[in-house]
């Protein structure tokens, strides 16, 4: 758990992180967009995203609620 607040009245939240194993997410957008916006997670991590330079990152997250880090392939 994080601790919200330092303060004698704790007040204690979880953080919802989410683990997505696209193997191409640029095939998977319309599941990667339903996971972002009707589960709303904090936090999500793709892995084998597949992803290259010619996938824009506002196909990812078209409505700007994450901020993307992204490691793209160099070569396929």
């Amino acid at each position: 758990m994080i601790s919200l607040f330092s303060s004698p009245h704790k007040c204690h939240a979880l953080l919802t992180c989410y683990l997505f194993n696209a193997r191409s997410v640029a095939n998977k957008l319309h599941e990667l967009h339903y996971v972002l916006y009707a589960d709303k997670p904090e936090i999500l991590f793709i892995t084998e995203s597949w992803l290259n330079k010619n996938v824009p990152t506002g196909c990812l997250d078209p409505e700007s609620h994450f901020h993307v880090l992204r490691c793209d392939r160099k070569k396929w």
